[in-house]
């Protein structure tokens, strides 16, 4: 077995094994729940017994007991974008996220008769999974005007101890650090400082910059032109070393550049294009005004509530998810109670 990768193992049997000196905030799994949300319901065509779909629902919550079972969490925090989340950044570029949609299904035999159909499923199955984690012993979060990414990120800064972020929206990476890991669960690979200077052979404090220049389509954030992975290896190995390029830094750098390569000259003729993708996407510095701030401290320094089996089960039995999620007492039990545990032992 690679040798990184038995590390992380034994670092979880460690951490199994030492569960009981362990307080709430030791190691906290954060999680982007609408990433989490629209993945399950866009790849999972789940049918409950009456034939309704429920592949977001189920998918959400079977996913995030896998992943709790994987990382062993001393807590759970969910967080989901706010309304109108996207503003501050739309003020700064008025195209962001302009094209980005759901991936619908609609050519496999889901249960939908048309995407107002769809449409109608997504709003009423994100509302029972809000539902389900409020039963839960796991904080939810929302805050209007405030994308959760940014929310993420400033909490993966609060906690002060480990921090793992399920997410597929790979702007986390530049979260990466000795304290701070990112799974990708379409790629199934956890990712710290040394994982993902191996796969993209960048730095993990440097990977605001190779993704400021690359951009973001799903973001509909358009990278900088005739610039990819191989033109970035080439001119900028400075981004693989393991040290902290800073912002000033960079510019400095493309500025003196007198090659003839056309990309980096169309670089340094656009570099307040650079500076704008970087502003919208750096993650390190989140604009969150302070009230806010004190806001999300709140909602995460107060208690956790615990698990309530009785309304859980009622959900269970409204939804029909006998056959997706069978024995459901003890699949809640299995997958929570460690966190129902920690949640009565720091209770006030």
């Amino acid at each position: 077995m690679n040798k990184k990768y038995a590390n992380i193992l034994n670092e979880i049997e460690f951490e199994r094994e030492t569960q009981s000196s362990l307080t709430r905030d030791d190691k906290v799994l954060i999680v982007d729940g609408m990433n989490l949300f629209i993945r399950t319901f866009s790849a999972i065509p789940t049918l409950n017994e009456e034939g309704k779909h429920v592949g977001g629902l189920s998918g959400f919550l079977l996913s995030l007991a896998s992943t709790i079972r994987m990382v062993n969490p001393t807590r759970v925090v969910v967080v989901f974008d706010g309304k109108g989340g996207s503003y501050r950044r739309k003020q700064v570029y008025s195209n962001y996220k302009e094209k980005r949609a759901i991936t619908t299904r609609l050519n496999r035999i889901v249960g939908f008769e048309d995407i107002q159909d769809e449409q109608a499923s997504i709003k009423y199955q994100l509302y029972r999974v809000y539902n389900y984690l409020q039963n839960l012993p796991i904080t939810t979060i929302s805050i209007d005007q405030i994308e959760a990414d940014d929310v993420i990120a400033y909490l993966a800064s609060y906690f002060k101890k480990k921090v793992v972020i399920l997410s597929n929206d790979r702007d986390f990476l530049q979260l990466v650090s000795d304290r701070v890991s990112v799974y990708l669960p379409t790629k199934k690979q956890m990712y710290t400082p040394d994982i993902l200077l191996e796969e993209t052979g960048i730095w993990c404090e440097n990977f605001i910059l190779y993704k400021s220049l690359l951009g973001d389509k799903s973001d509909n954030i358009k990278g900088m032109s005739g610039i990819g992975k191989k033109t970035i290896e080439k001119n900028f190995p400075m981004l693989s070393e393991k040290r902290k390029i800073d912002l000033e830094m960079f510019l400095e750098f493309c500025k003196l550049y007198d090659g003839k390569v056309k990309s980096l000259n169309n670089l340094k003729d656009n570099l307040k294009s650079f500076e704008t993708n970087y502003q919208i996407m750096q993650l390190h510095d989140v604009d969150i005004s302070q009230s806010h701030k004190s806001n999300i401290r709140n909602l995460v320094d107060g208690d956790v509530d615990g698990i309530r089996l009785v309304e859980l089960s009622k959900l269970y039995i409204q939804d029909k998810l006998h056959s997706v999620i069978p024995n459901w007492d003890s699949w809640v039990k299995k997958n929570f109670n460690s966190l129902n545990e920690l949640r009565n032992k720091h209770a006030r």
